[in-house]
């Protein structure tokens, strides 16, 4: 087997890049790849999409059953006045009970994780209640609450409060031992090390569980819309579908994934504004 080549350097700080480079091979990550990345997404978007489009076409599929693109597109440039108030609704309604959850979630995992019988004792609690399918509990959430802002701001908490909850206490309770003996030995306060090892450590996880967090908020606030609403996008899906209009629920469910994935990117945002030292691939 052919040895690789013996890399002499000069100690110049171009050479000694120039040694990694050939050492390491090409980055990865660097712009002409994401923008490659981009490229490819949105080439298959469109291949989608042309595909769509003559299906329905070749195949005279009913625009009631499945319309096309430019039907969808058509309905959401005719109706982007009317639809924008209702998005702004969910809107509120999403981001609402994500911080009201966010909040909840976090203050509750150091609460538990502090005091180990009371966790023990609320965990099963905390799964049944995660385990009850959210859609059945908006009939009684409707009752309790009525019909205004209060149901979709408990539906959009539930459907997003539990891994939030999960992930933060999996940050908080995953420490190097070592590294906790280390700041008893260097002296440090029990609120030093919680605030500076055990709440660093426990951002990623938080985070993480922001994200799949903020994803099941507009599914909870879509939800809740479906039950009891007059207002938002899911009371227009539910209503273009009385009215046959196909066309406008496949708009407002366009709407309704732009708004999701904007608050995700949103939330990754923060998270690298918040922890700069966390490697680009993750």
């Amino acid at each position: 087997m052919s040895q690789p080549p013996i890399l002499e350097s000069d100690g110049s700080p171009k050479h000694k890049q120039a040694v990694k480079t050939r050492l390491s091979g090409p980055s990865s990550s660097g712009p002409a790849n994401r923008f490659l990345g981009v490229l490819s997404c949105l080439a298959l978007v469109c291949g989608v999409l042309v595909f769509w489009q003559l299906g329905t076409a070749v195949f005279h599929i009913s625009p009631y059953i499945l319309p096309a693109p430019l039907s969808i597109f058509a309905a959401l440039v005719s109706s982007i006045g009317y639809l924008k108030g209702h998005l702004m609704v969910t809107l509120v309604e999403t981001i609402s009970g994500f911080i009201m959850a966010a909040t909840v979630g976090v203050v509750l995992a150091m609460v538990l994780t502090h005091f180990r019988r009371l966790q023990e004792a609320s965990y099963p609690i905390l799964m049944f209640i995660q385990t009850t399918p959210k859609v059945a509990l908006a009939p009684v959430l409707l009752v309790w609450f009525g019909y205004g802002f209060l149901p979709k701001l408990a539906m959009t908490f539930l459907a997003a409060f539990f891994p939030i909850l999960i992930n933060t206490m999996a940050g908080l309770t995953a420490i190097d031992e070592e590294l906790l003996y280390l700041t008893r030995v260097l002296g440090a306060r029990p609120i030093q090390v919680y605030r500076k090892v055990r709440l660093l450590n426990a951002l990623p996880y938080m985070f993480a569980g922001f994200k799949v967090g903020i994803a099941l908020a507009v599914i909870g606030a879509v939800v809740a819309e479906f039950i009891s609403a007059e207002h938002g996008l899911g009371f227009i899906i539910v209503t273009a579908q009385g009215q046959f209009r196909t066309d406008l629920a496949f708009a407002a469910i366009f709407l309704l994934a732009i708004m999701g994935l904007g608050l995700f990117y949103l939330v990754e945002f923060l998270e690298r504004l918040l922890m700069p030292w966390l490697p680009k691939e993750v």
